[in-house]
């Protein structure tokens, strides 16, 4: 969702120069997930975190939260006018997408298991249909 590369294997792989919507919405999952963040959500992350998360409209430079109407606010993680928006729980296979008419990350997440998809054996079920 931030459009950049971090990781020492694919840092400088990424376009450049950055865009500032990009390294605004960064510095907001960075306050939201690492352990000192403004409003860390660390140690609880599961897929419901996520998915608030993920609506997160807060700007991480003001605070101020962006209205519900506005489409892109090149500033959070729930404003950045996504067309739809994914979380994952790769230990049990299960995935969660929201789509449909905007704002995306507010439409119900809907739950799938990767493995029930793929016809395993024994898979892992959703444990509700959706996420609201």
């Amino acid at each position: 969702m931030t459009n950049h590369f971090v990781s020492p294997e694919l840092q400088g792989r990424d376009r450049q120069p950055q865009e500032p919507s990009s390294l605004t919405r960064y510095k907001r999952f960075a306050q939201l997930l690492e352990p000192d963040g403004a409003s860390s959500r660390y140690g609880q992350i599961n897929p419901e975190v996520m998915v608030e998360i993920m609506r997160d409209r807060t700007n991480p430079d003001t605070f101020e939260e962006s209205p519900l109407s506005v489409y892109d606010d090149d500033a959070s993680p729930g404003g950045n006018g996504s067309l739809r928006q994914v979380t994952f729980d790769p230990e049990r296979g299960l995935f969660w997408i929201a789509a449909g008419e905007p704002p995306v990350p507010e439409n119900p997440f809907v739950c799938f298991s990767l493995d029930e998809l793929l016809n395993r054996p024994n898979p892992v079920r959703c444990p509700s249909a959706v996420i609201d």
